[in-house]
């Protein structure tokens, strides 16, 4: 196993700890600590993806799990925030983190579906997510404008 899969593997493991330093209230600055730990987390989400990039160690482990760790991490702090805890009430409303599972639910059905069929293309992948969750937020009654902006990787060359 590669460095970048370690550091994958490690961010797993951080999920546990962040949800026990939530919970800890018995912790003097417990809140801090899960801070601490969802930042580490995500600083070994940038730098295993520099580094499986700069030293050509991506791997089809790396594709298939980095995304599901971040997924796990992100939805567990969410809902520890829709939750609440002793210390905090609840900040995130409940109707943001069905959002965001129903986005994450078609993401990975879609990816499922596209892997079957041999197509992976990111940008279309992309922008139906941005679209559903665009209508959903607008069936909630929020104003939603979604703005596409295309990186030069993007377009053709002149």
């Amino acid at each position: 196993m590669n460095l970048p899969n370690k550091l994958t593997m490690l961010r797993i493991l951080l999920i546990p700890v962040f949800m026990v330093f939530v919970e800890l209230d018995s912790l003097p600055g417990h809140m801090l600590w899960a801070f601490a730990v969802f930042v580490a987390a995500s600083l070994t989400d940038m730098i295993d993806g520099k580094i499986a990039r700069k030293y050509n160690l991506i791997t089809d482990f790396g594709k298939l799990v980095d995304p599901f760790a971040d997924k796990v991490m992100v939805l567990t702090a969410l809902l520890s925030m829709a939750i609440g805890s002793s210390a905090i009430p609840p900040v995130v409303p409940w109707v943001a983190v069905i959002i965001l599972l129903m986005k994450e639910l078609v993401m990975i059905i879609g990816g499922l579906v596209m892997l079957k069929h041999g197509i992976i293309k990111e940008r279309f992948s992309a922008l139906l997510t941005d679209s559903i969750r665009g209508q959903l937020l607008e069936a909630c009654g929020y104003d939603v404008n979604i703005m596409e902006f295309i990186s030069l990787e993007h377009t053709p060359k002149n």
